[in-house]
């Protein structure tokens, strides 16, 4: 009998470092994130702290949903470089 091929398993540690590097180059061009007390935070600042969110659920949930998060998290980015390109023109 075949035996089936065993699905390897990610390394999240990876995927985390992929993510977190193309999220940072999505959004190389607009400024540096900042809060301030008249201001607010703001684009890059909301931007990252979204990510953060959508990150730690990659890092922390269930292994069962993972490529679920790791797809949020792509589309996210997806997201970020289309705002970041239109603010661009």
């Amino acid at each position: 009998m075949a035996e089936k091929e065993v699905a390897k398993e990610k390394d999240v540690d990876q995927v985390v470092r992929y993510l977190t590097s193309t999220f940072n180059k999505a959004k190389s061009k607009l400024e540096r994130a900042a809060r301030g007390k008249e201001t607010g935070p703001n684009r890059a600042y909301v931007l990252e702290t979204e990510f953060a969110y959508l990150l730690n659920e990659v890092i922390q949930g269930p292994r069962s949903v993972l490529q679920k998060n790791i797809a949020e998290c792509n589309d996210f980015i997806d997201k970020v470089i289309v705002e970041v390109n239109t603010n661009q023109k």
